[in-house]
């Protein structure tokens, strides 16, 4: 994944339907993103952060 990339990339990054990255942006749910006109992009470090604060840590790990 590029340092900026579009949502197809993205959600191949994440391993989940571009359907899915749309449905979080309507409810405002999700890694952050970015407008450039009509087109969506995301930013790898914002997607990176985002799944690094949704990780969960197993309890007997903690």
């Amino acid at each position: 994944m590029k340092s900026i990339d579009n949502e197809t990339n993205t959600a191949n990054y994440l391993d989940k339907p571009v359907k899915t990255l749309q449905q979080w942006r309507w409810r405002s749910e999700g890694p952050p993103y970015c407008k450039v006109g009509r087109s969506v992009k995301y930013r790898k470090a914002d997607v990176d952060l985002w799944l690094e604060q949704n990780c969960v840590m197993p309890r007997h790990l903690s």
